[in-house]
């Protein structure tokens, strides 16, 4: 509480609006950070031969089908060996 000769001011609430208020502009830098970064992998995207695309994708694809597929066996491993 600030207090002056004729009137008291209780600055919780601005104190209050001041801390979420620097939550929200950090937020907001951090937003603008991931944007630019999108952004730029968009542009490089962009610029990549259509051969280069393909070899991208299908070996992203390719890691990811071979962690499920390992995922799901042992999953259905643990399943048999509870059902036994």
């Amino acid at each position: 509480m600030a207090s002056c000769a004729h009137f008291t001011i209780n600055l919780a609430p601005l104190c209050f609006f001041l801390e979420h208020g620097v939550m929200i502009l950090k937020g907001i830098v951090m937003f603008g950070w991931l944007a630019r970064l999108f952004k730029g992998l968009v542009g490089f995207w962009g610029k990549l031969p259509d051969s280069t695309k393909e070899k991208i994708i299908n070996a992203i694809v390719e890691t990811f089908e071979s962690l499920f597929r390992e995922y799901f066996r042992s999953k259905k491993k643990d399943q048999e060996a509870a059902s036994e």
